[in-house]
């Protein structure tokens, strides 16, 4: 019985050892555990789970690796989580090329040696014998079916997609409402309710790729504050001026908020992070323009609630909890906290969906409804270039010519 015990406890062993591939940066020691169906979770690399695979995206600066040392493993079964404090090393040395996948058939405990030059995506089938897919993020997205589109909008096409709509000429009173949810991988579109939010809103139109780092002649950072106010004055940084988070708006370019009102809409902008207000509003003035500052997401609702109540016509929202989630743990599918957050985001899209079509007026009115994001991310961070990062998407209830 004694034998049968150890043989049970070595088989254990190997098979949690087959349970996963280590991915991160040298140095860095990243915080894994294991669920209940084997999948692994790194909570500083992007994961996202398909079933019982696991798929890891990196990009080209995080790539210059050859070891990692790993801490804190976590198992979770049906007796509650277990810590294994040992240090875990494991050798994927015997890795082979073949036919664009690579193959291995043993673990062991040693070290982590695994060098690629590309960006990929690491589909990890959790048998005992691993074949990891080798796929970028393109690839990827294009597999999944998310968009319409094979060519990228620039994101500052938002302001002229609401300037088109607020200016048609028609029987019916033109609205728009721009619904944000800052720090949204694309991917993450592909978990989400078919039937709530943003996928219902592109039911009557579609989900487009869009990009947010600039064109051939500007290279633009991948963060919140000049991201957003490309979308708001419909120009990139070196024009609109906010090349930072902590920089302002050249107050001689307009955002559509302003832009709008001079025609005689009442606008209204809506967040919970303030250097949107202090800097990408710098010198918007208008008495038709009511831009607000919350202290929450459900705030920011609220209030979205109380200006379509105020029978504003145009309102841009940013919910900005999920980029939060993003740098607390991982801009990824398989971190637990971002996609919470960001189907509370979609939950929060929904109710304000609904608000609009119960409106007495709904029949009369013309509504261009929009959801978007700023920036994606990889690990904990964005900033760069990479396409996890640079990213975006227009959601939208009618088609983009």
């Amino acid at each position: 019985m004694k034998n049968l015990k150890i043989t049970v406890t070595i088989f254990s062993l190997f098979a949690l050892a087959l349970s996963f591939v280590l991915v991160g940066h040298i140095n860095n020691i990243l915080p894994y555990h294991i669920e209940k169906d084997g999948s692994v979770y790194n909570n500083q690399s992007p994961v996202i789970y398909e079933n019982n695979d696991i798929i890891i995206t990196q990009n080209q600066a995080n790539f210059d690796y050859k070891k990692e040392l790993i801490k804190g493993l976590k198992i979770i079964d049906d007796n509650g989580t277990k810590s294994i404090d040992d240090d875990i090393f494991v050798d994927v040395s015997n890795v082979k090329i073949k036919n664009q996948k690579f193959e291995t058939s043993s673990i062991k405990r040693t070290i982590f040696e695994l060098s690629v030059n590309d960006p990929k995506i690491y589909r990890l089938k959790t048998k005992f014998t691993r074949v990891i897919e080798v796929v970028n993020y393109d690839e990827f997205l294009l597999k999944k079916g998310i968009f319409l589109n094979n060519a990228q909008i620039p994101v500052t096409e938002i302001f002229n997609i609401v300037s088109n709509h607020m200016n048609k000429k028609g029987i019916k009173k033109n609205k728009a409402i721009v619904l944000g949810v800052d720090g949204m991988r694309a991917d993450a579109i592909a978990l989400l309710n078919e039937k709530i939010g943003i996928k219902r809103i592109a039911k009557t139109g579609g989900i487009y790729r869009a990009y947010n780092n600039g064109d051939t002649n500007y290279t633009q950072i991948t963060i919140t504050g000049p991201s957003w106010t490309s979308m708001l004055t419909g120009v990139w940084a070196n024009v609109h001026g906010v090349v930072s988070n902590s920089t302002s708006k050249n107050e001689n370019v307009p955002t559509i908020m302003t832009t709008i009102a001079k025609n005689g809409y009442n606008t209204s902008f809506i967040a919970l992070w303030r250097p949107l207000i202090d800097y990408s509003l710098k010198g918007e003035i208008h008495s038709k323009f009511k831009p607000i500052l919350t202290n929450s997401d459900k705030k920011s609702k609220e209030e979205v609630i109380n200006r379509i109540e105020s029978n504003d016509d145009f309102i841009f929202v940013v919910f900005d909890n999920v980029d939060g989630a993003g740098h607390s743990t991982a801009f990824s599918t398989g971190s637990s906290t971002y996609m919470s957050e960001i189907e509370c985001a979609n939950n929060y899209i929904e109710e304000i969906l609904q608000k609009i079509e119960n409106r007495t007026t709904y029949a009369d009115e013309d509504w261009l409804i929009l959801s978007t994001t700023d920036h994606g991310g990889v690990f904990n961070n964005h900033g760069g270039q990479s396409r996890e990062e640079s990213t975006s998407f227009i959601a939208i209830n009618g088609a983009i010519d």
